[in-house]
């Protein structure tokens, strides 16, 4: 249901991250417009320098899943605590 909500939020000029309980979560939906940037991004810092640039493409959207406080980028990503 999540995943859901952000993608009906989501266009190719907006970044859509969820939020719990006022915590950014995950996942962060980039729009097309971003691909660049993201795409030569070298640094362990992910994109939070990027949505601090584009503030006024950021549509932080509510949620009661405490699944987005859980940031997933590989398997063993699951299994860490």
């Amino acid at each position: 249901a999540t995943v859901a909500a952000l993608r009906a939020r989501a266009g190719a000029d907006r970044i859509v991250r969820p939020v719990l309980d006022g915590a950014p979560g995950f996942p962060v939906l980039f729009g097309r417009a971003f691909w660049p940037e993201l795409a030569v991004r070298a640094d362990g810092d992910g994109a939070r320098d990027l949505i601090a640039a584009h503030r006024a493409a950021l549509i932080e959207l509510p949620v009661d899943d405490p699944g987005v406080l859980r940031d997933v980028d590989r398997p063993g990503d699951l299994t860490a605590r």
